[in-house]
């Protein structure tokens, strides 16, 4: 019995230290940080539970992440005091965040920063490479900031990432205000590449420097070439700007420029310019359009209040461009100066195409635009609360 006893023991020890080999091969580690498990590859993903886990990946961002419950930053970066905030991921075009970081729909929350003289900053800094050479996906993440304090950064801020040269799917920013000196927007201050499914809701996206040219939106502050593309996405953010210089500004972009493409998106929320005189490019979902750029089945609903100029209850400025089945909803398109009061859109350049455009003429809106050249067509109509209802 006592041998039998002993071999059963031995046997036993064995089992369990095997089976403690096995779990450590599960657990994933990088640069010191043992992570919940995976390896790292977009197939088998770094497991994060931890705050500490989600900081270390900013020591290897290259490879794949996978988020398996909700994270509250509050506590973690009171306890790393910093005066800064949260460190952005990938802070440049040659190291950039180049892996798959799945959300897993979870909820990041307590995020916020205060980095004004930094470029590149959000959630993650920059999402791939300039060149747009890798596939770096970032998908089914929220974003919560800090409703206490703001996101706020220097030039390309954004609640997910100030650059985008990657894909980005199913993602959402809520919470507290979001704010930079020239490209900003709620989820990303400047976007080349692909955005679907995603949305920002919450407090406002504002610029924070005056005597720089902004580019804000309530969505993106600016979405440019021919890579880029917005689809199935809204914004329900307002959005403010108060600048001394030259600038643009939307309810969903700022500017959609370079053949750069938005497909069945919307923005809701109010617009408000003090511009001090200085010519603004301002519209309800664009500030600008131009370049071969193209906007369909896309709505606003908002006011839009600036002084000298108000804007366009859709768009500023659109040239060469084309937009189709355009729908607008404004209580108000006020400015000081009476030419830019209650037009549909601010100015119509050149070589644009506008067709199935339709607004709301028993409400803020009464002009389609203040001025359109021969070479352009715009077919835009008013049409009362009512017939906005009805189903053609």
């Amino acid at each position: 019995m006592k041998k039998i006893g002993e071999k059963s023991l031995r046997f036993l020890l064995s089992f369990v230290l095997i089976l403690n080999i096995f779990m450590g091969l599960n657990q994933g580690e990088a640069n010191g940080v043992s992570f919940d498990g995976g390896n790292g590859t977009p197939e088998d993903p770094y497991i994060i539970s931890t705050a500490e886990q989600l900081d270390a990946v900013r020591d290897n961002p290259s490879a794949s992440y996978k988020l398996v419950r909700d994270i509250d930053l509050k506590d973690y970066l009171n306890q790393k005091n910093d005066p800064k905030g949260w460190e952005p991921i990938g802070r440049a075009s040659y190291a950039g965040y180049e892996g798959t970081f799945d959300g897993g729909g979870h909820k990041i929350s307590g995020l916020w920063m205060d980095r004004t003289s930094e470029r590149y900053t959000g959630f993650f800094g920059y999402i791939g490479t300039s060149d747009n050479s890798t596939t770096a996906i970032v998908k089914n993440l929220n974003i919560e900031i800090d409703n206490a304090k703001t996101l706020s950064g220097g030039q390309h801020t954004g609640g997910i990432a100030g650059e985008n040269h990657g894909n980005i799917i199913g993602c959402s920013v809520s919470g507290g205000s979001v704010s930079g000196s020239f490209k900003v927007g709620k989820l990303v201050g400047n976007n080349y590449r692909t955005i679907k499914n995603c949305c920002t809701t919450g407090e406002k996206v504002y610029n924070n420097n005056k005597s720089n040219t902004a580019c804000i939106g309530g969505f993106a502050g600016r979405s440019s070439l021919s890579n880029s593309t917005i689809e199935d996405c809204f914004s329900k953010c307002d959005v403010q700007l108060q600048t001394d210089a030259y600038s643009y500004i939307g309810g969903f972009v700022g500017v959609n420029n370079t053949e750069s493409k938005i497909n069945r998106c919307y923005a809701k929320g109010n617009i408000n310019c003090k511009c001090n005189g200085i010519p603004a490019w301002v519209g309800g979902f664009s500030g600008v359009i131009n370049l071969n750029a193209s906007i369909s089945d896309c709505y606003f609903i908002g006011d839009i209040m600036g002084d000298n100029y108000a804007g366009g209850g859709f768009a500023g400025a659109i040239s060469e461009s084309n937009l189709h089945n355009i729908y607008v909803y404004c209580e108000k398109v006020q400015s000081s100066a009476d030419d830019f009061t209650g037009l549909f859109f601010q100015q119509v350049e050149s070589a644009v195409r506008a067709t199935g455009c339709y607004y709301v003429s028993d409400k803020g809106i009464k002009k389609v635009y203040s001025y359109k050249p021969n070479d352009s067509t715009v077919e835009a109509y008013g049409k009362t609360t009512e017939e906005m209802h009805k189903k053609a």
